[in-house]
């Protein structure tokens, strides 16, 4: 997933702006204060007006910004230009194996986003109240599977256009207009980063704090869970436990080994900061999770000089 074209009229710092036959990387530059941060705000508020990956997505928006959506005062304050509405357009463009997975995933994917939308209970974590499991089950369950059988074919033949478009467009009187899209909804709306691309947002401040490893949490369950949930908002919590997170993978690769003959999982995070240092600190060489005699798990840095140093030195 990609955006190809991005245009954003009277937002925050920007009175219009308008990219388009945008390629895999783009770049915005500029000095300071002249809006680069509110073309990721602007997307943003865009992707959670669709879906999001965990419950009140676009109240967190919101929330950062210390807007209250019922003051109007407050809803002003977005617009550069108060009597002109506020307008977010975004053109996206899937993958085939995204396609693909949509494709096979479809009534299992429509199902969820349906369950969500007719039983006020069911939301992304399941039912709240476990006693009314039943009685949502029997009365609801008819009604979504009709509904999904009725919206999968128009989820195919969305899937055959080039690309997706998404648009939001806010009245100064606080009236907002969404443009209707299906597969926006449903990609925006899941989380799932091994067959759906992510918006994955990093603020202005990327600060990696020390931190001594007391306990390792190897449940895959929790960890996708604090991914979810500062993949675009508390996105500061991003830098913290990062020893942990390595340790933790270390370790699930080694259990991974012992039960599988392909060689495990990958160390995705390991890796990932193997190839930054290649990259963007040239003569430094990230030697990974070491384990040493006594128990520990030392995250070592290599020079050209062979020197060692840790990783947060």
């Amino acid at each position: 997933m990609r955006i190809c074209s991005l245009e954003i009229k009277n937002f925050r710092a920007i009175t219009g702006l308008k990219l388009t036959d945008l390629s895999e990387v783009v770049v915005i530059a500029g000095p300071n204060g002249c809006g680069k941060s509110c073309v990721l705000d602007a997307i943003r508020l865009l992707k959670s007006f669709y879906g999001g990956y965990q419950q009140n997505e676009l109240q967190q928006w919101f929330n950062e910004f210390q807007i209250n959506r019922s003051r109007k005062e407050d809803m002003l304050s977005l617009f550069q230009d108060k009597n002109q509405p506020l307008e977010v357009v975004v053109e996206i463009l899937l993958s085939p194996q995204e396609k693909n997975y949509l494709l096979n995933e479809a009534n299992k994917l429509l199902q969820n986003q349906i369950w969500q939308g007719v039983s006020l209970q069911h939301g992304k974590g399941g039912f709240t109240n476990a006693e009314s499991l039943a009685m949502e089950q029997r009365i609801y369950t008819p009604i979504v599977e009709q509904h999904t059988r009725e919206t999968v074919s128009s989820l195919i033949n969305n899937l055959n256009q080039t690309s997706h478009i998404g648009r939001i467009k806010i009245q100064p009187d606080s009236t907002i207009d969404i443009a209707p899209s299906q597969i926006l909804e449903l990609v925006f709306g899941n989380y799932k980063p091994q067959h759906i691309g992510i918006i994955d947002y990093h603020g202005a401040s990327r600060n990696y704090a020390r931190e001594k490893i007391n306990a390792i949490n190897l449940s895959l369950e929790s960890n996708e869970q604090q991914l979810r949930q500062h993949t675009l908002y508390n996105y500061t919590n991003k830098y913290l436990n990062l020893k942990a997170e390595m340790a933790s993978g270390y370790i699930r690769q080694l259990l991974a080994k012992e039960i599988s003959t392909t060689g495990g999982e990958i160390d995705t995070l390991t890796n990932t900061l193997k190839e930054l240092f290649a990259t963007f600190f040239p003569g430094k060489e990230f030697l990974g999770a070491q384990p040493q005699a006594d128990g520990q798990l030392l995250f070592p840095v290599r020079t050209t000089s062979g020197a060692i140093h840790d990783i947060y030195q």
